[in-house]
């Protein structure tokens, strides 16, 4: 959905090849249950899939958002470039706690990083959706994966 950057100690600026939106991306399905709620994701865990993201789509449909997960807790930054849905990024811990929750405005190329460096998943939900849910910061998630074959056509 956007280029989504690593960021260590030493905020670099690097280029990534942005993938043709005609290349198939596989990514998996998963259950994500938080405060009471069970949210269908699509999970980014491979570099191309988390570099995609949602790029390229005009809905999120029929999931409720992605999830993004990481290899390790470290600082991330997320842009909107090729992202036409308007959405916020919540960010987690490893012990799948929220930190923090930032807007994304469709196509906005500006760097949103975290300002956490522990940072093992990130959780992106249609603009307003994490208010109207009621999740919030010290909120806790589970998921779990339901299908590991997905492929989407973007």
């Amino acid at each position: 959905m956007r280029f989504f950057a690593i960021v260590f100690t030493i905020w670099t600026a690097g280029a990534l090849c942005v993938q043709a939106s005609n290349e198939t991306i596989s990514y998996k399905e998963g259950a994500l249950h938080m405060d009471g709620q069970t949210l269908h994701v699509q999970i980014a865990d491979t570099p191309e899939a988390m570099e995609r993201g949602l790029m390229y789509r005009s809905t999120m449909a029929p999931y409720d958002g992605m999830l993004f997960v990481l290899d390790t807790p470290q600082s991330v930054a997320f842009w909107m470039k090729d992202t036409h849905i308007p959405l916020d990024v919540g960010f987690f811990d490893s012990r799948q706690k929220l930190l923090e929750i930032h807007p994304l405005k469709p196509l906005d190329l500006t760097v949103v990083p975290s300002e956490s460096s522990d940072v093992m998943y990130a959780l992106e939900l249609p603009a307003g959706n994490f208010a109207k849910k009621g999740l919030k910061v010290g909120d806790c998630m589970q998921y779990k994966v339901l299908d590991t074959s997905k492929k989407v056509l973007q």
